[in-house]
């Protein structure tokens, strides 16, 4: 028998979710975090469009690898969160995590606009993977967290 009590704040978990571009379009990147701020999981989709010239044929090879290369976006996106959750629920430090995703080059760099109110504006977002350590880093910038 488990001697814990379960309360509604022990059930509840917050989130924070950052909008973000990459050369592979728009990310949404959410948090989950417990009250005091402890970031617990991480949550990555990219709705990434597919970029063809005028008049492109829905079934020829160009749409195809385009489509392809969506799919492959998505299922990057998802693996990233996978990856730094597991790391959070092992111990590792999303600190540790952000540093360590920070600055991975996909080949595909972005350099956000400036006056637009985008995240990071005027930056130059090297991956997804380099925009979900940004994203941690401004999350625990703007939640205080410390490293325990």
């Amino acid at each position: 028998m488990n001697d814990k009590l379960v309360t509604a704040e022990s059930r509840t978990l917050l989130s924070a979710t950052y909008r973000g571009d990459c050369g592979h379009g728009k990310v949404f990147i959410t948090f989950t975090h417990s009250p005091d701020g402890r970031m617990l999981q991480v949550f990555v989709k990219v709705s990434s469009t597919i970029n063809l010239k005028p008049n492109t044929e829905p079934r020829s090879e160009d749409y195809e690898r385009a489509a392809y290369a969506t799919m492959c976006d998505r299922a990057e996106a998802e693996i990233i969160g996978k990856l730094v959750s597991t790391a959070l629920e092992s111990g590792t430090t999303p600190i540790d995590v952000a540093v360590l995703l920070r600055g991975v080059d996909c080949g595909h760099p972005y350099i956000v606009p400036k006056g637009h109110g985008r995240l990071f504006e005027g930056e130059t977002i090297t991956s997804m993977a380099d925009l979900v350590g940004r994203a941690m880093l401004l999350f625990m910038m703007e939640h205080a967290y410390t490293q325990q």
